[in-house]
């Protein structure tokens, strides 16, 4: 015959293999893919680095202004684009605002390329989907070239799918424009570039 002591044993024991049963699916739960960020909106967080390739080429365009008259090259022109890297550090939050900060280096073809300052705000739309959009102060240098361009503000703006907390693959769309004078000193010269540009960052 079983006591009430006995049963009451029984009971205890039964229910706390019940919690620990459901505790240990709400864990395994958790842990899956799309909860790995449960306990935070933080959808990346740290130090970036990023390799990037233009999606096709790069499209140049050349203006010279001498006094009030105005010479265009051609309507565009195609750079190809060699390679981008960048160092950075940024904040991706779903459904909050945060911000991305890289320095970036653009080589491009025949020995020209941009280095470029990026700051701007993310969004993740979801925990593995975001934007962002900001400015740049950006340099073109050309080796074996007198003419200096002055730096000048851009334009960049991007999305981006996080694969998972330290890996993400992104694209973005890059404008800038800078201006020098001619080698000569007669002529303000100024180049305008746009630019598609693919990635996969890393982030620790």
């Amino acid at each position: 015959m079983i006591s009430w002591k006995g049963l009451c044993l029984t009971t205890a024991i039964l229910l706390a293999g019940v919690a620990g049963a459901e505790t240990g699916m709400d864990m395994n739960s958790t842990s899956s893919r799309g909860n790995i960020w449960a306990d935070s909106n933080e959808v990346s967080r740290g130090f970036r680095i990023a390799l990037r390739k233009a999606a096709g080429s790069a499209t140049g365009k050349i203006k010279a202004t001498k006094g009030l008259v105005e010479f265009e090259g051609p309507t565009s022109q195609d750079f190809d684009h060699e390679y981008g890297f960048s160092l950075g550090y940024g904040v991706i939050k779903a459904g909050q605002a945060g911000f991305i900060g890289e320095l970036s280096l653009d080589q491009m073809q025949d020995d020209l390329r941009f280095i470029r300052l990026e700051g701007g705000i993310s969004y993740g739309f979801t925990y593995e989907a975001y934007g962002y959009l900001g400015l740049n102060i950006n340099s073109i240098s050309v080796d074996n070239e007198s003419t200096v361009f002055d730096a000048a503000a851009g334009l960049q703006l991007g999305a981006g799918y996080q694969i998972n907390p330290n890996i993400a693959i992104d694209a973005k769309y890059l404008i800038t424009r800078n201006t020098a004078k001619s080698d000569l000193g007669t002529a303000e010269v100024e180049l305008s570039f746009s630019m598609i540009q693919l990635g996969i960052v890393a982030t620790f």
